[in-house]
């Protein structure tokens, strides 16, 4: 899935987990990156540029889902890239 900011990519989060959850700072000092979970087992870790999303589908707590949430600029969703000289082209 792609979204083209962070305040987005958070609400598509929300949308996929069941149960709220918070900032973990044990799981996220060990990790280096910030990671937010709940007492249900599932958790989002922020990389940055994307949010990797780790979540039970249903009620039943079986079968956990990852979902990548890239965090990409308008261009790139408008079908431009970076050349190797990191300049934008269609």
């Amino acid at each position: 899935m792609k979204v083209t900011t962070k305040e987005k990519a958070w609400n598509e989060a929300n949308k996929l987990m069941l149960y709220d959850y918070d900032y973990d700072a044990y799981k996220s000092r060990m990790a280096g990156y910030p990671i937010y979970s709940n007492d249900n087992g599932e958790w989002i870790s922020d990389l940055g540029g994307r949010l990797e999303v780790n979540y039970y589908p249903n009620s039943n707590h079986r079968g956990i889902k990852t979902i990548n949430i890239w965090i990409v600029s308008d261009l790139e969703t408008s079908g431009f890239h970076k050349n190797a000289l990191g300049i934008w082209v269609m």
